[in-house]
């Protein structure tokens, strides 16, 4: 039997988080989400944002959602955009898409600040079957290898790089993510 603590307990849920969400690879969203350069998806697990970015080349990279000057979010609530930078609407401190500060309003009041060693701290972003990956961990396995020769076999025989979201609801429920799934 499982313990109520593993359903309601804070202390399980922050354990959680340190353990296992902040270490696996999570669907972030599909490659349709994002096929343009500029494209973006801002994806939330537990109390952390990040914001996934189609890069000029066709890649696609990773980033927290929040400016490094007052960690405000550059992009509110889960869903799809398109833009050309990463701007705070606080102060409006601004990254390019891939990553490199742009721009700092008043750049003479911080002049401490090197645009070489204010980059926004990237998450990895892995492909498979249509869907993109993060994990926030940077000696994680590959995503090849996270996720196995089973999963990768299940997703390529039921063609998954073939489908799409037709439809997203998120819901707000009074409840942890177990027992929703339950």
């Amino acid at each position: 039997d499982l313990t109520y603590d593993e359903f309601t307990s804070t202390d399980y849920a922050a354990a959680e988080h340190e353990h296992m969400w902040s270490r696996t690879w999570q669907w972030a969203c599909r490659e349709e989400h994002i096929p343009e350069p500029g494209d973006f998806y801002t994806y939330e697990v537990a109390h952390l944002s990040y914001v996934v970015v189609r890069q000029e080349d066709g890649s696609v990279k990773g980033f927290v959602n929040s400016c490094l000057h007052r960690s405000t979010k550059f992009k509110r609530g889960e869903g799809v955009g398109s833009g050309n930078d990463l701007r705070c609407p606080y102060h409006g401190w601004t990254w390019e898409n891939d990553g490199a500060l742009k721009a700092v309003p008043c750049a003479w009041d911080f002049a401490h600040v090197d645009p070489a060693k204010t980059r926004l701290p990237e998450v990895r972003v892995g492909h498979w079957g249509g869907f993109v990956f993060i994990n926030m961990d940077k000696n994680a396995p590959t995503l090849a290898e996270y996720l196995g020769p089973a999963a990768k076999s299940h997703i390529d025989a039921w063609k998954l790089v073939n489908r799409y979201i037709y439809l997203h609801v998120s819901k707000r429920l009074p409840c942890n993510w177990k027992l929703a799934i339950d």
